[in-house]
C-alpha cells in the first residue's frame, strides 16, 4: 500500500492513511526511493476522523535509513538559509 510518511527522522516516521491490519510490535518493510528497511511498529491510532490509521514506526538498528539522503539535503538547505 502507498501511505503518507511524515515526521521523518533517522530512526523512524509517522505513517498516515494506513489501511492494513497492524499491531504494536509488528515488523513492517518500508520502501522509499528504491531503498528498503525494516521498522517495528511503536503505536497504532485508529480515529473516526482519519482516513485509515496513524502508525508510528522505529527503524531496526541493523537497517540503513531509506530516506537518509533526503534528510541530509534538508539539513544542508536549512544551514544555507540560516547563513543568510
Amino acid at each position: 500500500d502507498i501511505v503518507l510518511a511524515t515526521s521523518l527522522s533517522h530512526s523512524g516516521a509517522l505513517l498516515t492513511n494506513v489501511h492494513a491490519e497492524l499491531r504494536c510490535g509488528d515488523l513492517l518493510a518500508i520502501e522509499f526511493a528504491g531503498r528498503h528497511a525494516y521498522f517495528r511498529i511503536v503505536w497504532v491510532l485508529e480515529s473516526p476522523g482519519l482516513d485509515g490509521m496513524q502508525v508510528a514506526i522505529h527503524k531496526l538498528s541493523s537497517q540503513l535509513c531509506p530516506w537518509e539522503e533526503m534528510l541530509q539535503t534538508e539539513a544542508a538547505l536549512a544551514t544555507n538559509l540560516e547563513g543568510r
